[in-house]
């Protein structure tokens, strides 16, 4: 299984068939479940924008 982040705030989990109920590859796609982030975090310095903040 996998977990990732894109800069949007989607976290989308892979599931390479480690569970016995769900056979097979999937991905899930959860959309806006974190906070959207400001890359690279130079960019953040730059613009002083509350998106930056942790």
């Amino acid at each position: 299984m996998g977990i990732a982040l894109d800069s949007a705030g989607n976290v989308w989990v892979t599931n390479a068939g480690f569970f016995i109920s769900i056979p097979g590859k999937s991905v899930a796609a959860l959309i806006g479940l974190a906070a959207p982030v400001l890359t690279p975090m130079q960019a953040c310095l730059q613009k002083g924008q509350n998106v930056c903040l942790p």
